[in-house]
């Protein structure tokens, strides 16, 4: 998982532990910072969304991206607008 996105979701999920398991679970679903976000952007911080759109993007990633806006042209805009600008 991407640093950006790391810290986006200790900043989405305050409560502890829930961050450390959203980033454990996106970690095992996939190595694509881009599905991880449209998670995380779906979900809104809400657990319970998370559940759901985890579910999406196990059951087509492709639904997933679109949920969470970074299925359309401009995704690379919209991630970088959310996240920060990738280093490195």
């Amino acid at each position: 998982m991407s640093p950006r996105l790391s810290r986006r979701v200790y900043e989405d999920f305050p409560r502890p532990g829930d961050a450390e398991d959203v980033i454990r679970m996106l970690t095992e679903l996939t190595s694509s910072e881009r599905i991880q976000a449209a998670v995380v952007f779906r979900s809104s911080g809400n657990k319970r969304a998370f559940w759901t759109a985890y579910r999406v993007a196990r059951e087509d990633w492709r639904d997933a991206l679109v949920a969470g806006d970074l299925g359309g042209d401009g995704w690379e805009l919209f991630l970088d607008s959310e996240l920060g600008v990738a280093t490195g």
